[in-house]
This record gives C-alpha cells, sequence and structure tokens, in this order.
C-alpha cells in the first residue's frame, strides 16, 4: 500500500514538471520570436472582447484572403508556407509554398478557402483565404479597460489608421503591438485616461 502512494506521488511531480516545462518552452519561445523575428506592419481592424479563461485580448481582424499566381498544386485545408516582403511598409504576401522557402521569411499556417481563378500551362492564378496566428493581441487587465473604454469612445477607428506591428521567426508568428494613428495603443489609453 505505501508503495502504491509513492508512485503515484512520484507520478503526478514527474507529470507536473512536465506541465511547468512545456509552459517555461512556449514563454521562451515567444521571448525569441518578439526579440529576434523580422518586424513587420499589417493594417488591421479591432473589435474587444473578453474571455473569462484568457483574459482580457483585443481582436484583431485582417485580411487574409489574396490572389496570387503559384505553380504549387494546393488545396483546401493544406499546411502551406506563405514568404513574406514589405512594401510601401506594410507586409505583402511574395509567394507560397508547400515546402521550401528557403532564405525567406515566411509563416505557417493553413488554407481555409480556395477558388481557381484562371487555370494556365504550369501555373494558375488562385483566391485564397488563409488563417493567420495574428487574431489576438493581449494586454494586462488595468490597462484593458482603459483600452475598453477608447474603443468604446472611438466607435468610429477605420482599417486605414490602424495597424498591428508583428515579428516573423521560424514560420511563426507574433503580434508586437496595435497603433491606432501612428501610436501604440497602450500609450493611447493612458493619454486618454490623463485628460479625463
Amino acid at each position: 500500500m505505501f508503495k502504491g502512494k509513492k508512485s503515484k506521488i512520484i507520478l503526478i511531480c514527474i507529470a507536473t514538471i512536465m506541465q511547468v516545462s512545456i509552459l517555461i518552452n512556449i514563454i521562451m519561445e515567444h521571448k525569441t520570436i518578439l526579440k529576434e523575428g523580422a518586424k513587420f506592419k499589417m493594417k488591421a481592424k479591432i473589435v474587444d472582447p473578453y474571455d473569462p479563461f484568457r483574459g482580457r485580448f483585443i481582436k484583431i481582424q485582417i485580411n487574409e484572403s489574396i490572389e496570387i499566381e503559384t505553380t504549387e498544386n494546393i488545396m483546401q485545408g493544406d499546411t502551406i508556407k506563405i514568404a513574406l516582403t514589405e512594401k510601401e511598409g506594410f507586409a505583402e504576401i511574395e509567394d507560397i509554398k508547400k515546402k521550401g522557402l528557403k532564405n525567406s521569411v515566411f509563416i505557417k499556417t493553413r488554407v481555409k478557402k480556395l477558388r481557381i481563378i484562371e487555370n494556365k500551362e504550369n501555373k494558375k492564378k488562385v483566391r485564397i483565404t488563409i488563417d493567420l496566428p495574428l487574431k489576438r493581441f493581449y494586454m494586462k487587465e488595468n490597462i484593458a479597460k482603459k483600452v475598453e473604454a477608447l474603443i468604446q469612445k472611438r466607435k468610429n477607428i477605420s482599417r486605414e489608421n490602424t495597424y498591428i506591428t508583428f515579428r516573423v521567426l521560424n514560420g511563426k508568428a507574433l503580434i508586437e503591438n496595435l497603433y491606432i494613428d501612428n501610436t501604440p495603443i497602450k500609450k493611447l489609453a493612458k493619454r486618454e485616461s490623463l485628460n479625463k
């Protein structure tokens, strides 16, 4: 009986250590992406939801539908790599591939929808909707409440003057900051609360 209790305690300790090490690994990976990743900007629309399990975050809506020529045989549901480049200060999709893209900054993602527009000999023009991992910007609770008040006050925030900065490293992307009128959202919320 004593052996059984001892082995259960050991199993619980091992499981706890494994869970903590996974969390530490995720946190370290996020910090590395934000520190070393290539930086891009993308126009965005914002919504401010609340999730009792994940906390306060701003839901980001970005254009995930693109039209591109490709030699790849891409199907709905496929995992692809999208190569990014910068045009006029904002991220633009340069190429899409199932494999490869050496020496490129890319995001690994999934094809949600696909429509063939034109079929040529060895190339086809397609409109694809991709699933970019740039949908949520998390904040501390005290800042999130100020941001929520700012969004409620400025109901006419448009995609034209709103954008995100994000970092890309080894196929993964993370939002770094959210801007309205070229001002970081946290700074803007702080300024608005001081002006009350």
